[in-house]
């Protein structure tokens, strides 16, 4: 059955991973690894990034099993060394500029593997998921807290995460190679 809550979870989420999978679809590696200038990060690690986060949220704390990132084999895949949490962030750019990203075909691997999670994660999503109360680490001005919302609200924080991401990827294409994301 599909309930208001899924409904624009999906409608948001559909429209963002076609607007992603536009942008990367026709890319080089070396398109996605580049950095459009010494400060910015690349679309290589935006994925990877927006990514972590999710299957760190879902895995960890929505669902408290492994993540897909070891229990799949990923994290030895992407030359991260910090290890299973780090998800990037708080990384400095010279981290981000220093990151060997791996070949295309294990980066969008891994997009779609957490995309694959976060669709079955909304699937099982009832009403009453949606208002228990989780507890998620938080790091504010470098000082590590504990933030305790609804699962509703801490997944809706890092959708709109994640939509921003999405934004940046297209943003980052369109100054590499021009635009490309459109959506059909």
């Amino acid at each position: 059955m599909v309930t208001p809550h899924k409904e624009i979870l999906f409608g948001c989420l559909s429209f963002t991973w076609e607007m992603i999978d536009l942008a990367i679809e026709d890319l080089s590696h070396e398109q996605l690894v580049q950095m459009p200038s010494p400060n910015a990060n690349s679309i290589a690690w935006t994925l990877w990034h927006m990514s972590r986060v999710f299957d760190s949220l879902i895995s960890i704390h929505l669902l408290k099993c492994p993540q897909l990132w070891s229990s799949e084999g990923w994290e030895a895949k992407f030359n991260i060394p910090s290890g299973q949490e780090d998800r990037g962030v708080g990384w400095t750019i010279e981290e981000v500029s220093g990151w060997a990203p791996p070949d295309k075909d294990t980066l969008i691997g891994y997009y779609e593997a957490v995309k694959l999670l976060m669709t079955d994660y909304i699937e099982s999503l009832t009403e009453s998921e949606i208002i228990r109360t989780v507890d998620i680490p938080v790091v504010t001005s470098g000082i590590p807290g504990i933030d305790s919302k609804s699962v509703g609200a801490a997944f809706g924080r890092r959708v709109w995460d994640y939509v921003s991401h999405a934004g940046h990827i297209s943003y980052i294409r369109g100054l590499i190679v021009g635009p490309g994301w459109y959506i059909r």
